[in-house]
């Protein structure tokens, strides 16, 4: 089986690999209580509350080598995109990859993916 490796992915590999040790790094300092202290109420754009917890969906298989992600309504001039949307996205993507590509920078995409996968304590490279 051969992959395709686009040019973009070494590029990126710092900004992956800071994160990892980052995740690592506030597992490690906060042990139990990771989660405990970020009991903050998160809600998507249309005002439906967001949980943290990953519900696995047997259906859903990590078989993609990555996909290209933008948040819903993460685009001049709308920007209405929350951290609760990419939150719920996030769930669902790290079940089928662990690897994502954005598509831009606006309305704070790649600050809300980031603060997501930290979140969900995920091992995802952006």
């Amino acid at each position: 089986l051969l992959y395709y490796v686009p040019p973009f992915w070494p590029q990126l590999s710092g900004v992956s690999y800071t994160l990892q040790q980052s995740i690592k790094n506030n597992s490690s300092n906060n042990g139990n209580n990771s989660n405990k202290s970020d009991k903050s109420n998160y809600f998507t754009w249309d005002n439906k509350h967001v949980n943290l917890t990953i519900v696995p969906n047997t259906a859903y298989k990590k078989i993609f080598y990555g996909m290209d992600y933008g948040p819903v309504n993460a685009t001049y001039p709308w920007c209405t995109n929350t951290l609760g949307d990419v939150i719920e996205d996030m769930k669902i993507i790290s079940q089928l990859t662990n690897r994502i590509r954005l598509y831009g920078m606006d309305c704070n995409m790649a600050h809300y993916t980031i603060e997501a996968v930290v979140k969900l304590n995920l091992n995802i490279t952006i």
